[in-house]
């Protein structure tokens, strides 16, 4: 299993599940992050191409060494089903000017917000009346490391800095007119407006894949709208996760990326021992999208999102892994449901 680096080459654009025509809607604002599904499907058809050996000759799946290879049809899929390949986290990489990598993931729903003079954002345990104006929490994006010391109780002043997506992003609008699909010829007064997006200078998208490169290896990887180039580099995180397994009876669930509600949450949630007490959330998004295979609309699902938090008692005092994923067995090999799960101290929610 290994740790790569998406850094793109240009600006990039993440579409949702709405349908945009250009002209009729005039200005498209894209996801961010985009989803895990998008990332995995990239990753994926990367790993097939190189398999199938670049663009040039040309070769089908089924005689390609993908289509015709057990081991290798195993671990990639086929058209029809997915293989072993599991995006297992996805989130920001932050690199600091030293080259190390911080691993970044969305801040979690009940922690406040507070703004330091130095316009720097703070997350706290404490509780707080003090609202900031136009900042949430799905604005905000922490140090993986730092929230799980943070909630864990190893954090004496009980708060840690966090970062404004504005911080790491810029807007760059992108203005085009729509074109007649006969004609060829621009549409009078169907002008649009792309609010394109580009990593600021230190940030980029991290995943963690079951594959290791035997040698450090950059690859291509075209990803979100218009096919735009990124990088795949393999990188080690400055600081390490604790993976201690915990056995405390009252424990919260924190989704870093969403999870399907095709099914109750509660069956899920049972898989790993857990009994759902309560959850904390905003409200819902919708997956949705393009099928390419019969060339129509995917059906739509509702999924929590990313930063809720789901209270839960662990009532037989199991094993649990720290990190876990939520949801059918192929909504998390794309990388849904993916979650940290912290011991729940009673005595200090009720201080908060």
């Amino acid at each position: 299993m290994g740790f790569y680096e998406l850094t793109p080459i240009d600006h990039f654009f993440f579409k949702g599940h709405h349908v945009m025509e250009p002209g009729l809607d005039n200005v498209a604002t894209g996801l961010f992050p985009p989803r895990t599904n998008t990332v995995y499907g990239a990753i994926r058809s990367t790993f097939i191409r190189e398999m199938v050996g670049g663009p040039r000759p040309f070769v089908t799946f089924r005689d390609s060494k993908v289509g015709n290879d057990q081991e290798w049809r195993s671990w990639l899929g086929t058209k029809e089903t997915l293989g072993h390949l599991s995006l297992n986290q996805f989130g920001v990489l932050k690199t600091n000017t030293q080259g190390q990598k911080e691993l970044l993931v969305p801040a979690p729903m009940g922690l406040s917000l507070e703004m330091t003079d130095e316009k720097k954002v703070i997350l706290s345990l404490k509780s707080s009346t003090k609202k900031l104006k136009g900042i949430t929490n799905d604005d905000v994006w922490v140090s993986l490391v730092s929230l799980q010391k943070l909630l864990s109780g190893e954090i004496d002043q009980g708060e840690i800095e966090g970062i404004h997506k504005d911080e790491m992003l810029c807007v760059e609008p992108k203005v085009g007119m729509a074109r007649d699909g006969l004609s060829r010829k621009a549409k009078k007064h169907f002008v649009y407006e792309m609010d394109m997006l580009r990593f600021r200078e230190g940030y980029s998208f991290y995943i963690h894949i079951n594959h290791t490169d035997e040698e450090p290896l950059q690859r291509k990887v075209t990803l979100g709208a218009e096919q735009k180039l990124w990088t795949m580099t393999p990188f080690s995180p400055a600081r390490g996760l604790e993976s201690n397994n915990m056995t405390d009876e009252a424990v919260q669930v924190i989704l870093f990326t969403p999870m399907l509600l095709d099914q109750d949450p509660v069956c899920y949630l049972r898989e790993h021992g857990l009994t759902l007490e309560s959850v904390r959330a905003d409200s819902l998004q919708i997956l949705g999208g393009w099928d390419m295979g019969i060339h129509g609309p995917k059906p739509r699902q509702h999924m929590l999102p990313a930063g809720s938090v789901l209270s839960c008692r662990n009532e037989d005092q199991k094993e649990i892994d720290p990190f876990i994923h939520i949801g059918s067995t192929d909504m998390c090999k794309q990388g849904f449901g993916w979650a940290l799960v912290v011991p729940y101290d009673n005595e200090r929610s009720k201080s908060r």
